[in-house]
């Protein structure tokens, strides 16, 4: 298991700074986030039920913080949060083959 140090909001970009122990800082972009996050789909058929095309904007942020290896993620547009665990983070990032 890899722990999640710390998160950050990047102002230069739409997406969060995540701080894994052991590792080089991690960008993920908020559109990936929100597209991948657990509540966008069923619970039992595993079907996507969130629509990205129906958010106004560009997926934004009004909070995240860590809570116990877990990210959670506070949307402007709906006032929805994501939960995110640190281990299922680390699997998923950026850059690591499938």
């Amino acid at each position: 298991m890899t722990r999640l140090l710390d998160v950050q909001l990047m102002d230069e970009a739409p997406a969060l700074r995540l701080f894994f122990d052991g590792s080089e800082p991690i960008d993920v972009s908020l559109v990936w986030l929100r597209d991948n996050c657990a509540s966008g789909f069923h619970p039992q058929t595993h079907e996507r039920t969130f629509d990205l095309l129906g958010v106004p904007d560009a997926p934004n942020v009004t909070e995240c913080h860590l809570d116990d290896q877990s990210l959670h993620v506070v949307w402007a547009h709906d006032g929805g949060t994501s939960h995110f665990d640190a281990d299922w983070l680390w699997e998923h990032r950026p850059g690591r083959p499938r």
